[in-house]
């Protein structure tokens, strides 16, 4: 009975701390917030598994570059049997008829001349055809103007009557063969000139090459302070003379040696010492008309030993 009684006790305690209200609530668990927290988490977690396998059948390569394998097929898909094949029926063979074969014209090709030195050298080292001006700083300010457009390299001398005035390009070259294909404005007379800047140790010195719309050709030298003919202006009858006229000038330098081309024909040869390498560039100078306007084209160099 004592037993009884104790147990009894010590049940009516326990109920009367649950509804004691000084105690400390119970945490509580929001049955309804938890619910949707699982479900956003596997909904999150579908949507992502479901991009990655949309992916894959797609057909995108994996981090190792090789595209994925396709999804296996169906395994437990009844394929239908394949249907019977049709009978072969028999059919009207139709002689072709015979047609005339056109054999094409062979188009004729430029054949170097036996001076030129670019007819043994194989491909260049480098060319510009001057489809953009990566080559070349563009600028319109002063004297003159140069500009890479439509293919060409456009380099205007502004008043009527200037000195030679050039472009310099990179990198420096010492033993070569470079040209340029050169074409004359509408108006374009006496000593109007056009050539290469080569062996230029630095933008304010080189060698200057100039062909002139008189049909003439010159080869100088500026140091810096002194402008010094090698050889004075001379007149030849390969170079095509006048306005609206295209030359092809061409200058192999080995050593303290230059020779100077127009359209793979030699012109002259030279010696000098004053510039062993160098910078390349394009030149152009005004005599008689002002805004001449010279265009180049095709520029490329070979590299000699």
């Amino acid at each position: 009975m004592r037993k009884v009684l104790l147990l009894l006790g010590l049940s009516v305690w326990l109920l009367a701390a649950c509804n004691f209200s000084g105690g400390q609530a119970a945490d509580t668990l929001d049955v309804n917030a938890a619910s949707t927290q699982v479900e956003l988490t596997v909904a999150a977690q579908f949507t992502s598994d479901q991009s990655a396998i949309e992916t894959i059948v797609a057909g995108t390569a994996g981090p190792d570059g090789q595209a994925p394998p396709p999804p296996p097929p169906d395994q437990n898909q009844d394929e239908p049997p394949p249907p019977p094949s049709p009978e072969p029926t028999a059919t009207e063979t139709v002689a072709e008829t015979p047609t005339e074969t056109t054999t094409p014209t062979p188009q004729p090709t430029a054949t170097l001349s036996g001076d030129d030195p670019k007819k043994d050298l194989g491909a260049p080292s480098w060319t510009d055809n001057f489809s953009n001006s990566n080559n070349w700083f563009g600028y319109d300010e002063g004297d003159s103007k140069v500009e890479v457009k439509g293919g060409k390299l456009e380099f205007t001398v502004k008043p009527a009557s200037s000195g030679t005035l050039w472009t310099v390009a990179l990198p420096d070259l010492s033993n070569f063969y470079i040209e340029v294909i050169a074409k004359t404005p509408a108006a374009c007379s006496g000593k109007d000139r056009y050539g290469l800047l080569l062996r230029a140790p630095d933008p304010s010195k080189g060698m200057i090459f100039e062909f002139s719309c008189d049909g003439s050709y010159r080869i100088a030298k500026w140091d810096g302070a002194t402008w010094s003919e090698i050889k004075s202006w001379t007149a030849s009858g390969n170079i095509n003379a006048g306005p609206d006229q295209t030359n092809r000038m061409g200058v192999k330098a080995v050593g303290n040696t230059f020779q100077l081309y127009v359209d793979g024909v030699l012109l002259t040869e030279v010696t000098d010492n004053e510039f062993g390498s160098g910078r390349f560039g394009l030149v152009a100078g005004s005599d008689a008309t002002a805004n001449l306007l010279i265009e180049f084209d095709d520029m490329a160099y070979w590299n000699l030993p």
